[in-house]
């Protein structure tokens, strides 16, 4: 099987390409995130006895009782004077990323380091990002060449340099979709996060860099300046939480779970960030299923069950980011070449 991608150069060449992978029999599709998350909202507002709530802030606090969730009408959002609203859950599912406040209560509750961050080194971590949004068929090259939705897209830049090489990467797109994203990733000490400050900046200094488009064309002047604005992120450690969840209770009628993120966090090397996060709440409704087939388990066993079953999957997935590919930035070339060398050399 064979994965098309367009490569366009900074003098203006532009070429296509197939790089082969192996075909496992599954088909690939290729979903934005904001669209994947429009989904599953929308299954979500189908969902007897599902109340979504915007425009609030949670603080989380555990006891051997059980959990307390409040709520807090927080700056973003338009509700009015509502006043802060209190939860105390049968079953608390942190799904609020890897700086989780449910684990944070988690691990303050229990004392134990069991629930403490367990990370490994990587080169990609601490690499800095960026999004930026792009038509679809933005023009690339001299001939202004329509790139095609169903390509992957790499936009290489003219300059060298850890401090300033740079290039954009695109994945494929539907048909239908008007726009596209491009992943800008850099070290932390890259020229982009002090050269681009604004609208203007951003066009000057991308022209510059990426002289195979016409930016001013491209970018509207207010995602630039939006992209400009932005602070971006930070890759972390390929990093998890030993213990994935407890009984809060003797009697297992309370507990706390984390999926996701909360779990378990990584650069996204291999692109199995969202898979793992899915997988994660396939795993804990079969066990949770189990609580109402009339096998006496309890919510608390369940969520224990969870963690035994997909401690050791995470684990696994997260030694395999920390050594699977994490020199594709072109943060150093010593390092690609490297670590290019060792994999051609283990699998000759």
């Amino acid at each position: 099987e064979e994965l098309p991608i367009t490569i366009a150069e900074p003098n203006g060449r532009v070429t296509d390409r197939s790089v082969a992978v192996k075909a496992d029999g599954n088909v690939q599709y290729w979903m934005p995130r904001q669209d994947l998350l429009h989904a599953l909202l929308g299954v979500a507002k189908t969902q007897e006895g599902v109340e979504l709530r915007r425009g609030w802030e949670a603080s989380v606090a555990i006891g051997d009782g059980g959990a307390t969730v409040t709520l807090s009408p927080s700056a973003v959002g338009d509700i009015g004077s509502r006043a802060g609203v209190t939860l105390r859950p049968a079953l608390l599912v942190g799904a609020d990323g890897y700086r989780s406040r449910v684990k944070s209560a988690l691990e303050a509750w229990d004392g134990s380091e069991r629930f403490g961050l367990q990370s490994l080194p990587s080169p990609a971590a601490g690499l800095r990002y960026k999004v930026l949004t792009l038509p679809a068929d933005l023009r690339l090259g001299d001939e202004a060449r329509v790139a095609e939705k169903g390509r992957l897209v790499s936009i290489r830049g003219a300059n060298k340099g850890s401090k300033k090489a740079l290039r954009l990467g695109l994945l494929p797109v539907a048909p239908g979709m008007t726009v596209r994203t491009a992943n800008v990733i850099t070290n932390p000490d890259h020229e982009l996060w002090t050269e681009v400050h604004d609208a203007e900046s951003f066009y000057e200094y991308f022209q510059r860099v990426f002289p195979q488009v016409d930016w001013r064309i491209t970018v509207p002047e207010e995602e630039a300046a939006s992209f400009a604005a932005s602070s971006g992120g930070t890759f972390p450690e390929p990093q998890r939480t030993p213990c994935l969840g407890a009984s809060l209770s003797e009697d297992g009628a309370t507990a706390a779970v984390l999926v996701g993120d909360a779990a378990h966090a990584f650069p996204p090397d291999i692109g199995q960030g969202v898979n793992s996060a899915l997988e994660d709440v396939e795993l804990l409704a079969e066990q949770l299923d189990a609580t109402s087939s009339g096998s006496g388990a309890s919510l608390g066993d369940a969520v224990e069950a969870y963690s035994a079953a997909r401690g050791p999957d995470v684990e696994a997935l997260v030694r395999l980011v920390a050594t699977s590919y994490p020199w594709q930035y072109s943060q150093s070339a010593l390092g690609s070449f490297l670590w290019t060398l060792n994999f051609a050399l283990r699998t000759v």
